[in-house]
């Protein structure tokens, strides 16, 4: 479960505190499972345009920190962008 307001994730009884980057990714793979989540979409959501010349690198850290912090299954999508897999509620 995903507490947006607490920046927490809660999953086999375990809270894991998520940073305001973190929580934002979430949220945004959370309203749109199974559907492709584009760059620019992930740019505009954490208001990464200031910094265009990391935007790449430095979202494919934060899914990555995202995925290993809280089990997730986010395939990525080469050259476009990511998605969070429906048998991600079998973590809840």
């Amino acid at each position: 479960m995903h507490d947006y307001d607490d920046y927490k994730y809660y999953i086999d009884g375990q809270v894991i505190n998520l940073s305001e980057s973190q929580n934002e990714l979430l949220d945004l793979f959370i309203k749109n499972k199974n559907h492709l989540v584009t760059f620019e979409e992930i740019i505009r959501r954490l208001r990464f345009e200031d910094y265009e010349v990391y935007m790449k690198p430095s979202i494919s850290l934060l899914v990555h920190k995202l995925r290993r912090k809280c089990n997730l299954h986010i395939s990525t999508i080469y050259g476009r962008g990511y998605s969070l897999r429906e048998d991600w509620y079998e973590y809840w």
